[in-house]
């Protein structure tokens, strides 16, 4: 898996929810570690020792330029584990990374551990990105809230620097009841028209999206 892609899970034999809950992992050599979103399967968390039914992976990751060289990541605490994945294979290519994390007083700083010793990483009570880091950056990919993207098309556009399409990447992830583009049930809204996640996305140009 690629950073940025899914997998899709449930309990074998299961059917309730019928829809597969979607989560992004962070794969390495010899595991898979999974990271659940924020309100999956509150009836009942998956425990160390459980087998899954996976689906994966699903849909199109982050696409890192070969010129990039200097990567800004930025999300909030309950969206970090695709930018975790991206942090991983940026570094191997000797990409100096900046992660910002949007988090709040009350979650432990489970990523520290997940991150390569040469990632920066700096917290803030709100996911704002600055026009300075933007300025730094060659590439910035994001997941978070709506308004957090919202925030940041408003500052690409208002940047004196042109930048070209793919710049800005950002994870929308709807509701997705089959992951292989046959239902339609997770379209998502962009300027070139509708788009499914589980086959062009999750990861979109953010200038595209209509948010």
């Amino acid at each position: 898996m690629r950073a940025g892609q899914l997998l899709l899970a449930r309990w074998p034999g299961r059917y309730d929810p019928y829809v597969r809950a979607a989560h992004f992992a962070i794969p390495s050599a010899e595991s898979c570690l999974i990271i659940v979103n924020k309100g999956e399967h509150k009836a009942r968390p998956y425990e160390v020792g459980d087998v899954l039914d996976v689906l994966a992976p699903v849909g199109k990751g982050f696409r890192l330029e070969a010129s990039t060289r200097r990567l800004l990541l930025a999300g909030d605490e309950w969206s970090l584990a695709p930018l975790l994945a991206l942090a991983n294979e940026a570094t191997q290519k000797q990409v100096a990374v900046t992660l910002l994390i949007q988090q709040s007083s009350s979650v432990g700083r489970f990523y520290e551990a997940l991150l390569p010793l040469d990632v920066e990483f700096q917290v803030a009570p709100q996911l704002d990105i600055s026009a300075e880091l933007l300025d730094w950056c060659d590439q910035v990919c994001v997941a978070g809230p709506r308004s957090a993207y919202v925030r940041l098309k408003e500052r690409i556009g208002q940047s004196a620097v042109v930048h070209t399409a793919g710049f800005a990447q950002a994870v929308v992830v709807p509701t997705m009841p089959c992951g292989v583009g046959a239902c339609l049930g997770c379209a998502v809204e962009t300027t070139r028209g509708l788009r499914l996640a589980c086959v062009e996305g999750p990861v979109f140009d953010l200038m595209e999206l209509v948010v």
